[in-house]
């Protein structure tokens, strides 16, 4: 024993003195290489991501195995790149190759997985704005797993032998003034890189990535969470586009139907007959007959699949899957469309800084009790900042605020929303004092979706055998659709009874992800088999209307709604209601005469026909001069005026 002690302290011994008899020259070379391998590493595990470990990472850049990818060893390389340039960075400003290690390798492992499940949660991938989101993005994360437990096989031994290897080097030892030379050197070629990057008129990012604005998700599986996440940086910052100017507004407007010296015509209602107006967002309101491979005991949208066929089955062209919802109020309240903003950003949270145009501004004019009603946090997408600068005087937050917080499953239940909605017009509006414009976003039947409901709470049953784990959450979302029916038509009925003219709309927000996303719930049994009239309706959801008050040509406007984007809705309610239109309202109208609208994924004819985003062709100088008349009214100088 003493022998084997005598000769590991000799191997020690020797060692020892090896390393410290490195030159720094050597030091340096072998530095460089083990930066070179750890960048490979990283980039490595992110690519690897794209295959979902399903098949060799190498094949994704060597064969036609992913025959939807090209060029993509040459992104593999940009972004392996990118994190050597890091890694340089932090070992020059300090010639510890710990520093990088510790800093980078579980940092990127982490927001690489983190990228993957955002993808899976909401079919959008980490971008840099999400960065602003921290509570936000803190809160949704408690609720979803990141799922990097399946990934630690890879990254443990990986980690462990990157940990092993700097201690076969001697560490460089400099005075200041030697380190701050190649440590400023090193600062200043990085920067002139990333500026190169990202501040160029065309970046070598943007020539490398391949660039698909209109789909996330799809441009992620092309670039890898590096140089996607890199291109996010750019896309944040939001430029006045380079042909606005006063004149281009005006004449594009014009253009688009902005009628020209115009004055808003005079009410032709007396106060008494002023519509109260209350829409309600639903949380993942969305049809459950569009899952084909499945059926349950009844129709959780039974109790309002009559006033459906009433309204000729209208429908909401939702941006989003799964999340976003945020951006669909902002669409709504504002007619604006988000697909002006840079990919993935969250309007609110990023760009909702001063007094907007929008519905409860509109109906405030015009002496209404503007009321906004959400049973959630009111930090959740800065909506206690935001609804001030919208219009709403009242507002409603579960901040102690609410009168009803009857919890169902997780959340504050819809029946809840309605009693809250109903006190407050009782509050503000009863006995006709004012008309009520209130807007209420649920949250019942938010994600994630397990086990919530028993005994008399639970009347959802599959016909289906599924696994527990589907079961449970398609069961758990069918019910939320249920009680969030049930209680539209409970806030029907005591609205039934006022005399005033009272318009009841409500529709989903988005559908769910986690619901939508699982193949075996429909008749095609490959996700790769869905035809494109499923994959179109993951984005489609129910647009319920119902009114006190009978009147053919009304009935008549809503049952040619058909499908309309958020954005167009707008435009309806002014149909609807029968309330005067501002400018901005009839240019939406003239629009709606070639498209009813158009977001990220899809098109909308002035029929209703939807084609896919790559159909740009045929909106193309619309949307063109939409981008400079949206950015005037939002972000720009007014020259229309009509903030």
């Amino acid at each position: 024993m003493q022998k084997i002690k005598a000769g590991i302290i000799i191997l020690f011994l020797n060692f020892s003195e090896k390393r410290r008899n490195q030159k720094n020259i050597t030091v340096i070379i072998l530095s460089q290489l083990y930066l070179f391998f750890l960048a490979f590493c990283i980039a490595f595990f992110i690519f690897k991501l794209l295959t979902d470990f399903e098949g060799s990472t190498l094949a994704l850049f060597l064969t036609d195995e992913f025959p939807y990818v090209t060029g993509m060893f040459a992104r593999f390389l940009t972004s392996w790149l990118i994190i050597l340039l890091i890694c340089e960075l932090l070992y020059f400003l300090t010639f510890f190759l710990y520093v990088p290690l510790f800093a980078l390798y579980p940092l990127l492992s982490a927001a690489g997985a983190a990228n993957a499940a955002k993808i899976n949660f909401r079919n959008e991938p980490f971008v840099f704005t999400d960065l602003l989101l921290f509570k936000e993005s803190i809160d949704i994360a408690a609720q979803y797993p990141l799922g990097l437990d399946k990934y630690l096989p890879f990254l443990i031994p990986v980690f462990v032998l990157l940990i092993i290897l700097p201690l076969f080097l001697r560490r460089i030892k400099l005075n200041i003034i030697k380190r701050l030379i190649p440590g400023i050197s090193a600062l200043i070629i990085i920067l002139s890189f990333f500026t190169h990057a990202f501040i160029a008129e065309e970046t070598l990012i943007e020539k490398t990535a391949r660039q698909t604005v209109w789909n996330l998700a799809y441009e992620y599986r092309q670039n890898g969470f590096i140089l996607e996440f890199m291109l996010s940086v750019k896309r944040s910052l939001m430029f006045a586009p380079s042909d606005y100017n006063r004149n281009n507004t005006k004449q594009y407007a014009l253009n688009l139907g902005y009628p020209e010296d115009y004055i808003m015509p005079d009410i032709n209602k007396t106060p008494e007959e002023l519509p109260n107006v209350i829409v309600i967002m639903n949380e993942a309101y969305w049809d459950t007959a569009n899952l084909t491979g499945i059926a349950f005991n009844r129709d959780p949208l039974e109790s309002v699949r009559e006033i459906m066929r009433r309204n000729g089955n209208a429908k909401l062209l939702s941006p989003h899957i799964g999340g976003g919802t945020s951006n669909i109020e902002f669409e709504f309240l504002t007619g604006k469309n988000i697909v002006y903003y840079p990919p993935a950003s969250i309007v609110y949270q990023q760009f909702v800084t001063k007094k907007h145009w929008s519905l409860a501004w509109y109906f405030r004019d015009f002496g209404y009790a503007t009321t906004a009603i959400h049973p959630y946090y009111d930090w959740f997408w800065k909506r206690n900042t935001v609804y001030p600068l919208l219009g709403f005087e009242n507002i409603y937050f579960n901040d102690g605020s609410l009168n009803y917080i009857d919890v169902k499953g997780s959340y504050i239940s819809d029946r809840a929303v309605s009693d809250e909605i109903i006190s407050r017009y009782k509050m503000f509006s009863d006995n006709n004092k004012r008309p009520a414009f209130t807007f209420a976003v649920t949250m019942q039947n938010h994600g994630p979706y397990y086990v919530r409901y028993s005994g008399d709470d639970k009347q959802i049953n599959l016909i289906n055998q599924l696994d527990d784990n589907p079961k449970n959450a398609v069961e758990s979302f069918a019910e939320g659709v249920r009680f969030a029916s049930e209680a539209f038509i409970y806030l029907t009925e005591y609205f039934k009874e006022i005399e005033r003219p009272t318009y009841i709309i409500m529709f989903g927000d988005h559908s769910p992800a986690a619901i939508v996303d699982m193949a075996e719930l429909y008749a095609s049994a490959e996700p790769t088999e869905m035809t494109p009239e499923v994959l179109y309706n993951r984005y489609v959801t129910p647009l319920v209307i119902w009114s006190n008050k009978d009147s053919p040509e009304t009935d008549l406007i809503i049952q040619n709604i058909g499908t309309v984007t958020a954005q167009m809705l707008t435009e309806e309610i002014f149909n609807i209601t029968g309330m005067p239109k501002p400018a901005y309202i009839k240019m939406l109208e003239n629009i709606k005469q070639t498209a009813k609208g158009f977001t990220g994924h899809y098109i909308l004819g002035e029929n209703g026909v939807y084609s896919p985003s790559g159909d740009f062709e045929k909106i193309k100088d619309i949307y063109e001069k939409m981008r400079i008349v949206q950015y005037d009214a939002t972000l720009g100088r007014n020259y229309l005026g009509e903030e």
